[in-house]
């Protein structure tokens, strides 16, 4: 999960357009179109979920065309994850958090709900989702995890040997190993979602304005 988070925000949001958009279509996964009254409550729960309550003005347009953005990458990895053997309960966990957001404030929920004519059950359909692609996603950076070479090793050590002053390669081994290993699954990861984008025939119209 910290991976997926971590990955999201470095190679799939950046850079966000800032379009300023009321209401209509803001992207499109597939024959899914994405609206912005969908993204504006997606955001809402968001916010709800980091134990805050959403802004009556609602996002700026950066949240919004970050959280757009999210959405497109779930749907998209949705799509791949039908087949996917799903641990525990997503949506039992889905709906338990709704009803977590509801009695931590009752108003402020249905405030939100009311305002972009969302759900309880819409929202226990967006978060079961979440849940689903994290595993998806979790799964799939097991699979791109590769194994490192004392040679790719050696190479890395060399050439940074001047943040290394003191120390040995011996003593830098596994740092440098895990920084190689992710430095190769998030290239695996980037080269996935511009697959999936092109799949998918993504259109992000934020991006447009």
């Amino acid at each position: 999960m910290a991976f997926l988070l971590s990955f999201f925000i470095h190679f799939f949001c950046l850079p966000c357009a800032q379009a300023a958009v009321v209401d209509g279509t803001a992207a499109k996964v597939g024959e899914k179109l994405i609206t912005i009254r969908e993204a504006r409550l997606y955001q809402g729960v968001l916010v709800f979920g980091e134990g805050a309550v959403p802004s009556p003005k609602g996002p700026t347009p950066a949240e919004l065309n970050r959280v757009v953005q999210k959405i497109i990458f779930e749907e998209m990895v949705y799509g791949e994850a039908k087949q996917f053997q799903i641990k525990g309960n997503p949506k039992k966990e889905a709906e338990q958090k709704v009803q977590s957001f509801r009695k931590k404030n009752a108003k402020a929920w249905n405030d939100l709900l009311s305002t972009y004519g969302g759900s309880d059950s819409a929202v226990e359909a967006l978060l079961s989702r979440a849940n689903i692609v994290a595993q998806f996603v979790d799964r799939r950076v097991e699979t791109l995890t590769p194994i490192i070479t004392q040679a790719e090793i050696e190479r890395y050590y060399h050439q940074n040997s001047g943040n290394y002053e003191g120390r040995t390669l011996k003593e830098l081994r596994p740092t440098i190993e895990s920084i190689l290993k992710k430095q190769k699954v998030e290239q695996g990861m980037q080269e996935w979602v511009r697959f999936l984008k092109k799949k998918y025939e993504v259109a992000n119209l934020l991006e447009n304005e």
